[in-house]
Order: structure tokens, then C-alpha cells, then sequence
């Protein structure tokens, strides 16, 4: 059971800058099973925030949340597999939490589009023109 009050304590000592005792609390609810804390010290060690930058640790510490049932975990792992290029490994996960997250489901699409790029229809020429425009121009309305 996920313990709020201690992973907002965490993340106030990681944001007052005090992160030793911050990952030291993370840690421990690790210990005890929290799925949330392995996400939050995931991002912290791929961002470099406070911690040395770890992409490695970072890819562990997700994986651990994503094994515990915590979707930003998955999507977090899904996201270090696009960069490495595990991109159908990238897809499974990302599908796999794509009706409570919308930007997994939008990852599953265009992994499936780089997976298959024969198969591409006109869903991928929408998305296509959709990633070229620049700018909206919501003033021109019909």
C-alpha cells in the first residue's frame, strides 16, 4: 500500500534540496513495496536531478515500478526502450497501458508505424501532416 504522506515528504527533501534524505525515504518505502517511490527515483537518476545521471538505474528503477503495477512506471520503461531502440518491446508496454494513458497510445501507434512502415495508411499520412504543421491557426475556423 502506497504510503502518500511519506513519498510527499520524499519529494519535498528532493525539491528543498535535500536529497540524500529524500532517496534515503524512497528507498525505504521501496522496501516496503511502494510501486510510485521506484518511478520517482527513476526519473530523478534519467534526469540527473540531484543524483548522478544513471539511464541504467533509471531503466531499473521503472522496470521495478512497472512490475508493481504503476502505469507511469511502464510508460516511463516504455519510453528508455524507444531510446534504445527496443522499439516493439517499447510498443507491448505502451499498448499495455494505453486505455488509462493517452500519450502511451499515441507511442503504441507510431512504434507500430516504425515496426511496419510498409503497412502505413492514412492514419500515418494524418499523423504525418499533423507533425509537420508548425503552427495552429485556430483564427481560420470554418
Amino acid at each position: 500500500m502506497e504510503d502518500i504522506k511519506r513519498l510527499n515528504s520524499a519529494r519535498d527533501h528532493i525539491h528543498n534540496g535535500r536529497i540524500d534524505e529524500g532517496v534515503s525515504e524512497c528507498l525505504e518505502l521501496i522496501d516496503l513495496g511502494s510501486a510510485e517511490a521506484p518511478d520517482y527515483l527513476g526519473v530523478l537518476y534519467l534526469s540527473g536531478l540531484g543524483v548522478p545521471e544513471d539511464k541504467q538505474k533509471a531503466e531499473e528503477y521503472f522496470l521495478l515500478a512497472h512490475n508493481r503495477g504503476y502505469a507511469m512506471g511502464t510508460y516511463h520503461l516504455a519510453g528508455e526502450y524507444r531510446r534504445r531502440s527496443k522499439i516493439k518491446e517499447a510498443v507491448e508496454l505502451s499498448k499495455s497501458i494505453a486505455g488509462v494513458n493517452p500519450s502511451a497510445a499515441y507511442w503504441a501507434f507510431r512504434g507500430l508505424c516504425e515496426l511496419n512502415p510498409d503497412q502505413r495508411g492514412p492514419e500515418a499520412e494524418a499523423e504525418d501532416i499533423f507533425l509537420k504543421r508548425q503552427t495552429w491557426d485556430i483564427s481560420k475556423r470554418s
